[in-house]
């Protein structure tokens, strides 16, 4: 081959490496805000029809819907959607911005995530009309953004967009994860029953004093590191993972029962079971009521309160009575600790004895 030959050759692989850089990231490198356009820009017109939304990848597949205003996730026998994280995907959705055109060419799919390994979005109307179908794939961090590579199922044509929220597939992941939370000064006193008759409460007087054991026996104190106020924080915020109806736990499996007072009133019952497999994760049952406190029980110091205890109480069970959160391992041991786990051996008293 001569030299000629061998330049040609070279410019002619040079030009092809090129081509198949064009397909796989696009023609333009420009995301000058003058030349980005919304990716969906007829779904801000028609974002009050979405009343289905369908989602799916090769492990998990979730359907949500919307009724009377509220979304619920058919995969959670109904238990409601997390309305906030709902309203931001649809907003990020309409909002979306096209940074770069990328290939139209099946064969690169896989290689920007929108092959096999794509997660599937569809929304409907509730005719069952589709107002978007679309494919997501690979996700980056950019230029203090994120962008994600996307394929409008009506087209070959895949683009790389800008603010588009992340979406996943599994079900639990639409669930609002705050079981419940109280500020710390509002608790009052914990009282914890165990399976086994092993009661324990703790107490204090007003919102600035610390939490004390309630009869704790002779010759022992409350261990130096303050496990009755490490015991409070644990209640102040309750996440949960997962849910399940209520009625399909095993009453044998109950842990213990816990029951939290505010001093204005509030009360919340928490039921913990354990949930049957190896992982220390419980399932917790909460149930709310409300009370008027004697007067001499009110501290000097009251919190300000968004909602009557009484509405707080309401609210927590229309959101949550019937049904089943699971809380991880690590939350589960600290709402539920024992009297041994707060109180050691007080040092005995030289003249004791004499």
């Amino acid at each position: 081959m001569t030299q000629k030959q061998t330049s040609i050759l070279g410019f002619l692989t040079l030009f092809a490496v090129l081509a198949a850089l064009w397909l796989l990231f696009g023609e333009s490198h420009d995301r000058s805000p003058q030349q980005q356009t919304h990716l969906l820009p007829k779904l801000s017109a028609q974002i009050n029809d979405v009343a289905k939304i369908e989602i799916s990848d090769a492990l998990n597949s979730t359907h949500l819907v919307r009724e009377n205003g509220s979304w619920s996730i058919a995969e959670k026998s109904g238990h409601e959607a997390n309305s906030t994280q709902l309203r931001a995907i649809l907003r990020g959705l309409a909002d979306a911005q096209i940074a770069l055109v990328k290939t139209d060419n099946p064969d690169l799919y896989e290689r920007i995530g929108l092959g096999e390994s794509a997660l599937h979005l569809v929304l409907k109307d509730k005719t069952d009309k589709v107002i978007v179908a679309l494919d997501i794939g690979r996700r980056s961090f950019e230029n203090r953004s994120f962008m994600t590579f996307v394929r409008p199922l009506d087209g070959a044509r895949s683009y790389l967009v800008s603010g588009l929220p992340e979406i996943r597939a599994e079900a639990s992941n639409w669930l609002d994860p705050t079981l419940f939370s109280i500020e710390r000064r509002r608790i009052a006193r914990i009282d914890i029953q165990h399976n086994n008759g092993e009661t324990l409460s703790i107490r204090r007087s007003d919102p600035r004093s610390l939490f004390a054991i309630q009869d704790l026996a002779a010759g022992t104190k409350e261990k130096d590191s303050l496990p009755t106020d490490m015991l409070a924080n644990a209640f102040t915020e309750i996440l949960s993972e997962d849910v399940r109806p209520a009625d399909e736990l095993d009453e044998t499996e109950l842990l213990y029962t816990a029951h939290l007072h505010s001093f204005d009133g509030f009360v919340l019952t928490l039921s913990l079971y354990d949930t049957g497999d190896e992982t220390g994760d419980a399932w917790a049952v909460g149930e709310a009521t409300a009370h008027i406190p004697d007067e001499e029980d009110l501290p000097d110091a009251q919190t300000a309160l968004d909602m009557s205890p009484e509405t707080e109480a309401t609210r927590f069970n229309r959101q949550h009575m019937g049904w089943a959160y699971r809380l991880p391992a690590s939350k589960a041991i600290a709402l539920g600790k024992t009297l041994e786990d707060l109180v050691e051996n007080a040092p005995q008293d030289p003249d004791d004895g004499a």
